[in-house]
């Protein structure tokens, strides 16, 4: 801010009126009165309550000295009382006198310290009270000890009158001291009194009259002063009045830049009110920057204080209201003066400019709009004033021209620039130019010229437009002229022509049409070549005749002919196929095509007929015809077939399960355990091949539209777990991840079986596409009032190009150029079932990024449900024998599983030929189905393989086909040979067959002990053996580590503590590779385990025993519970 003491802010000191001195005086004087009587006032009542206090001391003083002597009193009253009836009771006074007389005289001494007098009484006083109280006792003493004779003896001596009359002379004197003191000091309270009410009158009537004074002067000041602000507000309202109805803004400020006024215009501009403004710094209400850099620009308040003259802005200035509007401003500052060069603040007068900008800023944008479009166009523009002088000159017309402007005058123009008449050759009159014609006020309209010179060898068609120039007044000031080359026209109008021609005589030669023109009435005008061959008429024989000659009797007795024509005017085409006749009468079918034409008044001139014998093709058309009426009565009687066998598969079915239903419920009688056994896997077995059945049945409903869902209440984790528990398997063989990812509590309406099986197809495409170690996910979180269910996986993603197609039925998906396994119905039929639930199946993939298929199911809003197991137990207990199916086919392969698992056996499908070898030897199956004919490895080659790797050349394999040819499969080491189509009796026998000759009717692998103590090893091979266990060994850790790698066995015994390798770290990697992650361990230790160890075993292995303690029946227990069927060993 600047200096408050620069010279044109104050230069002067304020000159004072006698008036306002004298008022000053007359307060100053009337001041120091009151303070003088406030001061004798204070001095008087101090002095007054002084005394006050002396009064009040004096009454205390005397009271003491009567409880002195009362007390006194009391003890001479108490002394005779026992004198003369020798009762203790009577003692009472004496001794509360003697009890408190001490402590009256110490009181009496405080309160008498300040005199010396009254002192001196003190010290006299206090030896004759002690010797009064001495002679009480003594005689209280005398007539306890001598009797009353005694004491009155000694009374009648008199010494304790004596005492007691000293006493009362002493305190005598005391009082009257203090009785005349306190008159002393009455008297000068009276005294002070008078002093302060004399003091108060006078000081009062001085002061009264001081102000009366004052209030005169002051009066007569204030009248002068409303005078002259009436004077002022007049001024001022006629100062902002005017400020007010100005149409720039105006602020004024104070001498410290505090905003005091704004006129309607600055509070429009800012943005601020006078109310919210006042008070408050410019830099704030008046906020400015530079419209250009957008950076602050100084305050010109500030420059007005530091610069002490008047300051305007810079150019490019730009207002920031507070409601966040922008105004380009310009303004100036100005000092307020008084008459005497006194600063009063700084005035600031500013104006939006902003329409001023933008008017400006427009037509400078309008002009170089103009000049940009000039520049721009491709017409040729050129402005001559009256006299000739070129105005305006577009490089399009330099660049038509061959050269710009010239100074020569209008008569040397067509010399200059080289202008012919259209014929080329002749100079275009100089006063005939359209330019010269519109400088003398001519319309030209579409003039066409040549235009050839040195820098336009070929020359150039113009067609040139013309008007004459005139100011507003209608004053003729020259001419413009506007033209463009036409020079591609003339040679399009040229091709044209040329192109007609060659038109007619197509038209006339070709023979594979018939072209011909008719008449308004439909009459034949022309005839070429084609019409000739294909209708048998030359043209000097048909022409004029009519069309309708060309119809079937029974088309022109329909008015066929007629209708065509009617057809073609209202509509402008006709088109129509039938048979038409040739001159000799044969017959053909024929496309026919009538157009019309028109001339360019719109009169109807004829039309056009186009003729083509298409009899060939309509042959075609009708064996098409017949082979999809041959189709559809096969897709009929396969309709009927399929409801057919639908209802003779099922009702056989039902009453299997019927049946098996009363046998369980041994209502013809009691059933041995195995009878029950056998009848409860018909009943299971009859109830997977109804479900089988009615899978197949279903697809056909799919294709035939007649599909019906069954919508209940899905819980979407269960069905998640039921899926990943079926597909399992197809992942560990590929060592893939099966994972899920659900939020909880999610269920669904839907179908459950479709629902599941939607998810299989998807989840089991995933599996067949995703290379060995990679990731599939099922995953459904709910979105709004839906459930987004998806499945992604990490393989090799789904070109853009394919992802078209994926959903068409028997479409399959290529890599390397070779098709993969399928049918290529999975994603069709799924799709299908989505649409059926009233959603879309949808893909997102890239190619080396993976895919995701999803769709969305209707939520259903419920409670938290039981968690669903959605990941396989450590160690998954094998309750019946492994089949490993190896079948290329899906629908055969299924067959067989769901054969095998109705009747209790465990099974795997391979349905890669190529990765049977390989499947056999890590799941160690106790016997394999194989088929013969598949893709791309034959089944004999799978045999020979399987037969030659010592891995698997022990697992029976039954071969299941349609080759007859057992001979063939036996010698290369089949151990059975069943040829579909093969029932289930037939196959389970021969899986029975196989098992039995393997040692046991459900053979199981081996028990692993892991021990490195010989003897411990010993016993416990001998008990399980005993037991009827087949048992393999390992010494150390690398030992077992090498067994299991070789051949998974059914489970394994583990000590912890090894040579080599440790049993922890055997636990750990079986349990992080997939195929060994189902394992069944049980650790046997004599280990002393903490209580993280203890955990790990727990979290990991079937059980733990202790060495320690009884551990051989709790084994054997476990074992019966994890192996069912032990198997004798082979002698």
């Amino acid at each position: 801010m600047p200096s408050p003491k620069t010279p044109w802010q104050g230069g002067g000191k304020m000159k004072w009126k006698i008036g306002n001195r004298l008022v000053f005086g007359g307060f100053v004087i009337a001041t120091g009165i009151l303070v003088f009587v406030g001061w004798q006032s204070y001095q008087n009542t101090a002095r007054f309550a002084e005394a006050s206090e002396w009064r009040k001391h004096t009454y205390e003083v005397l009271g003491i000295l009567d409880q002195t002597v009362a007390r006194l009193v009391d003890a001479e009253t108490g002394q005779r009382g026992y004198l003369l009836t020798g009762e203790e009771s009577y003692l009472e006074p004496y001794r509360a006198a003697i009890k408190n007389i001490d402590q009256t005289i110490g009181n009496l001494r405080s309160l008498t310290y300040d005199n010396p007098n009254q002192q001196k009484r003190i010290q006299i006083l206090e030896p004759l009270v002690e010797r009064e109280l001495t002679e009480l006792q003594h005689t209280i003493d005398v007539r306890k000890n001598e009797g009353l004779t005694a004491a009155n003896k000694m009374v009648l001596e008199g010494s304790g009158k004596r005492w007691m009359d000293q006493i009362r002379v002493v305190v005598a004197e005391m009082a009257n001291e203090k009785k005349d003191l306190l008159k002393i000091h009455a008297q000068e309270a009276n005294e002070s009194v008078a002093r302060s009410v004399r003091t108060i009158l006078a000081g009062t009537l001085v002061s009264i009259s001081l102000l009366v004074l004052c209030f005169g002067l002051v009066y007569r000041e204030l009248s002068e002063h409303k005078r002259a602000q009436e004077a002022l507000s007049k001024s001022e309202k006629w100062l902002s009045t005017t400020l007010s109805s100005i149409g720039d803004a105006v602020i004024a400020t104070d001498m410290n830049g505090a905003v005091t006024f704004l006129n309607p215009v600055a509070q429009s501009l800012t943005g601020w009110s006078l109310e919210e403004a006042r008070g408050k710094s410019t830099d704030i209400v008046f906020d400015i920057v530079n419209a250009e850099t957008r950076r602050p620009v100084e305050d010109p308040v500030k420059k007005v204080f530091r610069q002490r003259k008047v300051v305007g802005l810079a150019d490019h200035t730009l207002l920031l209201s507070k409601d966040g509007k922008e105004f380009d401003i310009e303004d100036s500052a100005a000092p307020i003066l008084t008459d005497s060069g006194e600063g009063l603040g700084v005035v600031l007068v500013f104006r939006d400019i902003t329409d001023n900008n933008r008017t400006d800023e427009e037509t400078k944008r309008q002009k170089e709009l103009l000049q940009l479009i000039l520049a721009s166009i491709a017409d040729g523009v050129v402005v001559a004033d009256s006299n000739g002088k070129f105005l305006l000159f577009n490089a399009a017309a330099e660049q038509v021209l061959g050269m710009g402007a010239t100074e020569r005058a209008p008569d040397q123009w067509s010399d200059q620039y080289g202008v012919y008449l259209p014929d080329t050759m002749t100079q275009y009159p100089a006063d005939q130019l359209p330019l010269v014609r519109a400088m003398r006020g001519e319309n030209v309209d579409a003039v066409e010229l040549f235009i050839r010179n040195p820098q336009v060898p070929e020359g150039l068609f113009l067609s040139i437009n013309g008007r004459p120039l005139k100011r507003a007044d209608g004053a003729l000031q020259g001419g413009v002229v506007v033209f463009h080359d036409m020079t591609e026209r003339k040679k399009a109008e040229k091709a044209v022509r040329q192109s007609e021609e060659r038109f007619r005589l197509l038209v006339t030669e070709v023979t594979d049409y018939a072209i011909l023109m008719l008449d308004p009435e439909g009459r034949i005008a022309s005839w070429n070549a084609g019409a000739e061959r294909i209708k048998g008429y030359r043209s000097e024989e048909i022409i004029g005749q009519h069309f309708s000659c060309f119809y079937p009797t029974a088309d022109i007795e329909g008015g066929k002919p007629a209708y065509g024509l009617k057809v073609a005017v209202e509509q402008g085409r006709f088109e129509d196929e039938g048979w038409r006749v040739r001159k000799d009468g044969s017959r053909f079918w024929a496309n026919v095509v009538i157009t019309t034409l028109y001339d360019e008044t719109g009169r109807l001139r004829g039309f056009g007929k186009v003729t083509r014998d298409i009899t060939e093709r309509k042959r075609t058309e009708e064996l098409l015809m017949h082979a999809k009426e041959e189709a559809e009565r096969g897709s009929k009687f396969k309709d009927q077939f399929l409801s057919t066998m639908s209802h003779e598969l099922r009702t056989p079915l039902n009453a299997v399960l019927g049946f098996s239903d009363l046998l369980a419920d041994e209502r013809y009688g009691p059933l041995n355990d195995r009878q029950q056994r056998y009848v409860a896997h018909i009943h299971t077995g009859g109830k997977h091949l109804l479900k089988l059945v009615s899978d197949i049945l279903d697809l056909s409903k799919i294709e035939a539209g007649r599909m019906e869902l069954t919508r209940e209440d899905v819980t979407v984790t269960s069905a998640f777990a039921e899926v990943i528990s079926a597909l399992y398997p197809l992942a560990e063989k590929k060592s893939q991840a099966l994972l899920q990812q659900v939020e909880p509590h999610l269920h669904v309406r839907a179908d459950p079986l479709r629902f599941k099986q939607m998810l299989m197809n998807l989840a089991g495409n995933a599996i067949k596409f995703t290379p060995e170690g990679g990731r599939i996910e099922l995953a459904a979180r709910q979105v709004d009032d839906q459930v987004r269910v998806e499945v992604r996986d990490n393989g090799p993603g789904i070109p853009a190009e394919q992802q078209q197609r994926i959903f068409e039925a028997f479409f399959r998906l290529t890599e390397t150029g070779s098709a993969t396994e399928g049918t290529g119905l999975g994603l069709t039929i799924t799709a299908r079932l989505v649409e059926l639930h009233g959603s879309k199946l949808e893909i997102k993939s890239q190619p080396g990024e993976g895919t995701c298929f999803h769709f969305s199911l209707p939520l259903i809003a419920k409670g938290p449900d039981q968690p669903a197991q959605t990941s396989r137990s450590i160690p998954r207990a094998r309750k019946a024998p492994r089949i490993l199916v190896i079948e290329d086919n899906a629908v055969t392969g299924q067959l067989i599983q769901s054969q095998l698992a109705s009747s209790g056996y465990e099974t795997l499908r391979c349905d890669q030929p190529q990765r049977a070898m390989e499947m056999a030897a890590e799941h160690q199956p106790d016997a394999i189905t194989l088929d013969l004919i598949m893709q791309p490895v034959h089944g004999l080659e799978v045999l020979l393989q399987l037969k030659n790797d010592p891995r698997t050349s022990k697992i029976p394999v039954i071969v299941v086909t349609i080759v007859d040819q057992p001979g063939l499969g036996t010698a290369l080491g089949a151990d059975e040979y069943l040829i579909k189509p093969v029932d289930k009796a037939t196959l389970l026998a021969g899986v029975e067959r196989c098992l039995r000759s393997r040692g046991g009717a459900a053979p199981a692998r081996t028990i692993l002990v892991v021990e490195d103590d010989v003897s411990t090893l010993e016993m416990i091979v001998d008990l399980l053996k005993a037991y009827g266990y087949a048992v393999s060994t390992a010494a150390d850790g690398e030992q077992a580590r090498a067994s299991v790698a070789q051949s998974l066995p059914e489970l394994v015994i583990l000590d912890l503590v090894l040579p080599k390798m440790s049993g922890f770290e055997l636990l750990a990697e079986w349990r992080s590779n997939p195929r060994t992650a189902d394992l069944a361990v049980f650790v046997l230790t004599s280990k002393d385990l903490t209580k993280e160890e203890e955990k790990y075993i727990h979290a990991h292995a079937e059980s733990l025993f202790r060495k320690q303690n009884s551990w051989r029946e709790p084994l054997i227990k476990q074992l019966e519970r994890v192996v069912t069927s032990p198997a004798l060993e082979n002698a």
